[in-house]
């Protein structure tokens, strides 16, 4: 692919889609782009991790960060759980 043409593919590439590329390649996010990345609210992560029922985070200096890779398996997982349920 020419430089051109990918210069014009990096443009239409939604600022959404450029967040979620940005994130990926970061692994450990903060509470605010992990809201982001899931559509949760960081309030419902916090019950959550509380609860035990989501990955805890790591502690980097005074913050919290959570790994992506963790956080796609935790999706993953999910996803196994509900289609082994049977629906009614």
């Amino acid at each position: 692919m020419n430089e051109e043409k990918l210069t014009a593919s990096i443009e239409k590439v939604s600022l959404f889609e450029q967040a979620l590329l940005s994130m990926r390649l970061q692994r450990l996010v903060n509470i605010q782009d992990l809201s982001i990345y899931l559509g949760m609210s960081m309030t419902y992560i916090r019950e959550l991790v509380k609860i035990g029922a989501f990955p805890k985070p790591i502690q980097e200096g005074r913050y919290l960060k959570w790994d992506l890779v963790e956080i796609d398996r935790y999706i993953e997982a999910k996803k196994t759980e509900r289609d082994s349920v049977e629906l009614s």
